[in-house]
């Protein structure tokens, strides 16, 4: 057993066969026991990184207790993601599983679910072709492949798809209130019907009451009816 990862150069832990800092294998992984065994190992390293605690009553440790739990949290990351990939049909299912539930429990839109599902996706490509002969293959792939999708979907990726689709529907909707509402250019035109346009004369106030007019807008009718020039004959610009 060598004195240091050949992955990652940790310190090799001479109790363990796998690098309890990136999950490469110490020793030579032959038999499906052993790969089980070294996944084992890497959930009671993962257990051990979760009972950790500072033991210093420095206020200033206590207050970087979050930063703490960022750090482990990165550190079981760096553990799954980076691990051995097993060669046998029972432990690679078994390296899977847990991977998937990694990226379930990873929160939405974040680089850990993004992370643990490409590590997914990655084992999943390895079961396909290193185990076709496997009893379970159709329905591993099946479920797999369901699950790691539902997953990816609430990655950071996916996130801003759902984000751009919710923008896209937001501004359909304030287009629509513009177009039923009759759009910016209606409230110009009720402007100078209703004369308080310095710009526009009464020439220019009565066409945009004929127009508001045509519109069925009966107070506009009304005003067109004050202005014309002479109510018997017809508007002539």
């Amino acid at each position: 057993m060598a004195d240091s990862c050949k992955k990652c150069g940790a310190p090799a832990n001479a109790s363990l066969t796998i690098c309890e800092f990136c999950g490469a294998a110490t020793i030579d992984l032959q038999s499906a026991a052993d790969e089980l065994r070294a996944i084992e190992e890497m959930v009671q390293v993962e257990r051990n990184m979760a009972t950790e605690k500072s033991t210093s009553s420095n206020p200033l440790m206590g207050a970087l207790n979050p930063l703490m739990d960022i750090e482990k949290q990165n550190r079981v990351m760096a553990l799954w993601t980076g691990s051995f990939i097993p060669n046998h049909p029972e432990s690679l299912k078994r390296l899977l599983q847990i991977v998937i539930q990694k990226a379930v429990g990873a929160n939405m839109g974040t680089s850990y679910k993004d992370k643990y599902v490409a590590r997914a996706q990655s084992l999943l490509s390895t079961y396909k072709i290193q185990c076709v002969s496997d009893p379970e293959y159709g329905v591993v792939v099946t479920q797999y492949e369901v699950e790691i999708g539902r997953e990816s979907k609430k990655g950071s990726m996916g996130m801003l798809k759902w984000i751009g689709l919710a923008l896209g529907v937001m501004v359909g909707i304030s287009l629509l209130i513009i177009f039923i509402s009759g759009g910016p250019n209606q409230k110009i035109t009720e402007r100078k019907c209703k004369g308080e346009d310095s710009d526009c004369d009464e020439r220019c106030q009565l066409a945009n009451c004929l127009e508001l007019c045509e519109d069925d807008n009966q107070w506009a009718c009304q005003l067109v009816i004050q202005l014309m020039p002479n109510k018997n004959a017809p508007f002539r610009k």
